[in-house]
């Protein structure tokens, strides 16, 4: 059980490794908001539990979140809604500046896919050993229609991919990189 807001629900989620190649590692987190219709009415944050990533000596917590646009009156709008990646902490090695890439998609029940938001970017600092700040790096507004919902429920995705301005040398993905290309004549 997770808490979302001020009222309970279940939400369930999962994390998944996902590489073109060794050195090119995302992660996608999918999200199921059970009863979405009833939180969308009780007028709480809807908040992801946090997950986790390890990286090559970086490791980060992170979390989704939606948040609701208000009409003139501060009822709050149904639709577009804002879906919002925030790095919660994060825990480095050394001073960098990683760039995060992200992307967002909500299942659409009818056609049995993602409808996928374009690509976003943010450049963060990371301060060093230990971050407790929650930087929220990317946003895009989303359409929740009839047609995402799965009976009440609804089910978003993020796909996170972290590019450290320095390639870390021995690590076991560029080595394993290196040796591929090597064997059949990429690299010269």
């Amino acid at each position: 059980m997770s808490s979302v807001g001020s009222s309970s629900s279940v939400s369930s989620s999962s994390v998944e490794i996902c590489a073109r190649n060794l050195l090119d590692i995302s992660f996608k987190y999918t999200w199921l908001i059970e009863e979405y219709l009833n939180l969308l009415d009780s007028r709480v944050n809807i908040d992801s539990p946090t997950f986790d990533f390890y990286l090559n000596g970086l490791k980060s917590k992170w979390s989704l979140a939606i948040r609701y646009w208000t009409d003139e009156d501060g009822r709050r709008l149904s639709n577009p809604v804002v879906i919002c990646l925030n790095l919660v902490s994060s825990i480095s090695e050394i001073r960098e500046e990683i760039e995060v890439r992200y992307q967002f998609g909500v299942w659409n029940e009818v056609v049995k896919q993602y409808e996928v938001s374009p690509l976003g970017s943010q450049l963060v600092t990371l301060a060093g050993p230990v971050s407790q700040d929650l930087i929220s790096l990317g946003y895009r507004e989303l359409y929740i229609l009839d047609t995402h919902l799965l009976k009440k429920n609804v089910q978003l995705f993020s796909k996170i991919m972290i590019v450290r301005s320095k390639v870390e040398e021995n690590t076991l993905a560029l080595d394993l990189w290196n040796k591929v290309n090597t064997k059949f004549g990429l690299l010269t």
